[in-house]
């Protein structure tokens, strides 16, 4: 074997070991004097035997003799060799989680120490494996925590622990979770989150992470009347909760780009605060997909909001959202015709621009693709289109509501229609518009032409919303000659066009 080959260790990971001694390149671990420094589990020493007792035998440690080839095992207070198999012993023929019947695999305890001994800045670098976490792991000031990959290094909450994986409390500034698989272990714990964020902090960031059965949600944040400001989150895989996927309370300028949150009982993401910029959020078979709850002032670029139980989305007490190139789709799955792509309620001055609400199953269940209720009004929908869901595309829409150039929704109409002249009346009505909704007279433009010689001998044409049963309902549209069409049956022909804006 080339001495100077660095093997990867195999199995469950070790315990951490600073770069403090190197001989020739070779080596790395923490002389039994050093404290402190940068953490990486799976320590794997490579140093002559001589030197073996200027290394602290930390739990898992690996230290190969390159003089001799023996091999020796840290279990926290002594060093114990071990007999490997095969013409020259590897470090990949080492089993370092059972050692005379003894488990030396890290504890939370153990993690615990070096998160502690890295406050201030540095980084604690978990190898390939499973953890079992059976008390919270506390991020310090400027603690990175990272695995080998969000499917190699895994941290399972430890049965009936019954709290969270990971917290950061308050002041503990600017640290970084990243290349995990969290997992709550919900089957055998009733309470406790993937990650939890209180009091005052400032940009945390988790990263690459998958999260999956958590009793609680699988992230949270509880910045309270302390604020929690500017997390930012990237590449989160969240599933499988018995509560939200993200819940981030009050929580002021999140960045968030390409997280998946699903399947989740709750919310896929329960939005509060301000700020927001969400890029490729993405939320499926949730309760609601994305509750936007009391918060104002977000940007979702790129949102998928499908196959969620209720709402695709549901805006509630929400102001100065604004969804683009967003798409709802095949939501209301528990109960077909009820909910819809994205509901508003109580809401105002919010803006959705080319975006998709669509029910492209062979059974539709979507209700609308955007609806409003509870006194939501003045906002903005253009640029859109929908197609397929189980009523009209846009329902129960405010007046003061506007869509412009939404396709799906029958906002135009083109006819043509005859009358029958008396030569005394001059009103007609034409009742049947086709238009989505009826045309009131703050939101629709009309006109009306003549066909014929008994139109066009009627003189000009007006066309507007007509309100036939004094309820302010506007249900038709009123035609005005300026002087009343000869006498005859279907003897006056216009043509008219209505659209709403």
């Amino acid at each position: 074997m080339e001495r100077r080959n660095f093997l990867k260790a195999s199995g469950v990971a070790g315990i951490p070991f600073y770069q403090n001694r190197n001989t020739e390149g070779e080596c790395g671990g923490e002389s039994k004097n050093q404290q402190g420094g940068n953490g990486r589990y799976a320590t794997e020493i490579r140093d002559d035997l001589e030197n073996l007792d200027e290394y602290r035998p930390k739990k898992n440690a690996k230290f190969f003799a390159l003089d001799t080839g023996q091999v020796f095992i840290g279990t926290g207070q002594e060093w114990v060799e071990v007999e490997t198999t095969g013409e020259e012993p590897r470090f990949e023929s080492v089993t370092t989680t059972e050692l005379n019947g003894i488990n030396y695999a890290p504890t939370s305890t153990d993690i615990q120490a070096e998160i502690d001994a890295a406050a201030g800045g540095g980084t604690v670098q978990l190898s390939p494996g499973v953890y079992t976490i059976s008390e919270p792991l506390v991020m310090r000031q400027g603690v990175r925590l990272v695995g080998a990959g969000n499917q190699a290094t895994i941290l399972r909450l430890s049965n009936g622990t019954n709290d969270d994986v990971i917290q950061i409390p308050a002041n503990e500034l600017e640290c970084e979770i990243s290349n995990l698989y969290i997992d709550g272990n919900k089957a055998n714990n009733t309470s406790g989150f993937g990650i939890r964020i209180t009091g005052y902090n400032w940009r945390p960031k988790l990263f690459n992470l998958i999260i999956r059965d958590t009793a609680g949600a699988g992230i949270q944040f509880e910045g309270g009347t302390d604020k929690l400001y500017e997390p930012i989150l990237q590449n989160i895989d969240q599933g499988f909760a018995n509560s939200h996927g993200l819940n981030t309370n009050v929580c002021y300028d999140l960045s968030l780009y390409n997280c998946y949150f699903h399947e989740n009982a709750a919310q896929g993401m329960r939005v509060q605060g301000s700020g927001h910029v969400c890029q490729h959020l993405h939320t499926f078979d949730n309760t609601n997909g994305l509750l936007v709850d009391g918060a104002n002032d977000c940007w979702f670029y790129g949102t998928f909001l499908d196959t969620n139980t209720r709402n695709g989305a549901l805006l509630r007490n929400a102001t100065r959202i604004f969804f683009e190139g967003s798409y709802a789709f095949n939501n209301s799955t528990a109960n077909a015709g009820t909910y819809d792509g994205i509901q508003l309620t109580n809401s105002q001055d919010n803006y959705i621009f080319f975006s998709t609400f669509a029910d492209n199953q062979g059974s539709s269940t979507q209700r609308h693709g955007y609806s409003e209720a509870n006194g939501s009004k003045v906002n903005n929908i253009a640029f859109c289109t929908g197609y397929g869901n189980v009523q009209e595309l846009i329902g129960n829409r405010d007046p003061s509501t506007i869509p412009f150039r939404v396709n799906g929704y029958n906002t135009q109409t083109f006819a043509s229609t005859t009358f029958s002249g008396d030569g005394a009346t001059k009103t007609f009505t034409i009742s049947s518009h086709q238009l989505a909704e009826n045309p009131w007279r703050q939101n629709i433009l009309a006109w009306a032409s003549p066909v014929n010689d008994a139109a066009k001998e009627a003189g000009p044409i007006s066309i507007s919303p007509a309100d036939l049963n004094g309820d302010y309902a506007y249900e038709a549209l009123e035609v005005r000659f300026s002087s009343p069409p000869p006498q005859g049956t279907d003897n006056v022909e216009i043509s008219w066009s209505a659209r709403l804006i």
